[in-house]
């Protein structure tokens, strides 16, 4: 209590960021009075230093040290997920695009289903390139800029600086692994989408698949939360040349045996591989096992974007990939870019705080 006083000498009351320095913190420092007001909601307590602190009821309450701050703290940090496989299929959650714009309610519950479930889509939007870059100013914070941009089209091109940027088969993957700090969500919007048959999202909820391969194989699973991968980008584009690299796992996992992120871009993994040639056999089982979980038909679904869609993905989550189509049959154009999650968190926490105040 005494290193959480809410005094202006102690707190900073519109910064809202702590002044007491620790080398003012003694470890034996003890209350020498205690007094409760007479409405009974505050209490005023004199320490030993000859401070005074004062605090609400309220204030205290909501710091109670024990399991049910614990759990209400946890999810003010992330909300609970709800895991998915193939039972989703023609069950993505949709919003209006102008409801997003006008209505706060509607954004929150936007965001909410995102963080929970890794996956929304936008309709109703117009087909604009820059229309991504406005809504994320307007309503969310900030794009998360990389080697390819602010924003970046694509679509296929003659001289592709990324197998995205062709008409082929993507399989399932992450956005940037190959970035230390990959972004955590990433949007596509649809300009234009091709009128023949393919262009079609495969998206796949790779918690889901993931704790299925600690049930199923707990060895293995092991395997691909401890050996570490390269990826690597090499190439020109809006930056100019660039070489982009990262180690990590398959599966990442928290201190409390949590999925908390999977790093599954076979394009950008690199032929590099840090391990003995038996690891080396072993890693290889545990994957191809793995990717065999992420592409059995009863845990993805396939979603085709249309004209003025957007669809919002979790990149640490939800792997995407797409099918092949035919550049004769209509252009397929999609502007893709990036938000970070401490971002969309953060708004997300201020639109509660804001509505359940109102």
């Amino acid at each position: 209590m005494r290193d959480n006083c809410q005094c202006p000498a102690c707190f900073h009351p519109t910064a809202k960021n702590r002044l007491l320095s620790m080398g003012a913190l003694a470890i034996d420092v003890r209350p020498t009075a205690v007094q409760v007001s007479n409405d009974g909601q505050e209490v005023e307590v004199r320490w030993s230093d000859d401070h005074v602190s004062c605090f609400t009821g309220a204030w205290l309450h909501d710091r109670t040290l024990g399991t049910f701050q614990r759990e209400k703290q946890s999810e003010n940090f992330r909300l609970k997920m709800k895991f998915w496989g193939s039972e989703k299929q023609g069950q993505l959650r949709r919003f209006s695009f102008p409801l997003l714009r006008s209505d706060d309610k509607s954004l929150l519950n936007f965001l909410e289903v995102l963080e929970m479930e890794g996956v929304a889509v936008i309709n109703d939007m117009p087909c604009e390139t820059d229309l991504f870059k406005m809504f994320t100013k307007e309503k969310i914070g900030y794009t998360r800029p990389t080697q390819y941009g602010i924003t970046f089209s694509v679509r296929s091109k003659k001289t592709a600086s990324n197998v995205a940027y062709t008409s082929s088969a993507l399989d399932m993957h992450n956005d940037m692994v190959y970035l230390e700090e990959k972004p955590g969500i990433q949007i596509m919007h649809c300009i234009s989408q091709t009128k023949g048959r393919g262009g079609d999202h495969l998206l796949v909820d790779s918690f889901h698949a993931a704790n299925q391969m600690r049930e199923k194989h707990p060895e293995l699973f092991r395997v691909l939360t401890n050996t570490v991968v390269t990826f690597t980008d090499v190439g020109f584009d809006f930056v100019g040349h660039f070489h982009a690299t990262a180690r990590r796992t398959i599966i990442q996992c928290d201190d409390n045996g949590n999925v908390i992120g999977t790093n599954i871009s076979n394009h950008s993994r690199d032929s590099h591989f840090a391990v003995t040639p038996e690891e080396t056999v072993t890693w290889y089982k545990a994957y191809l096992i793995f990717w065999d979980l992420l592409n059995d038909p009863k845990n993805y679904i396939t979603n085709k974007l249309q004209d003025g869609e957007m669809i919002v993905l979790d990149n640490y989550r939800v792997l995407h990939g797409r099918t092949a189509y035919q550049e004769s049959e209509g252009e397929r154009h999609i502007v893709s870019g990036y938000w970070d999650w401490d971002t969309v968190k953060s708004r997300r926490r201020v639109l509660r705080a804001a509505l359940s105040n109102s």
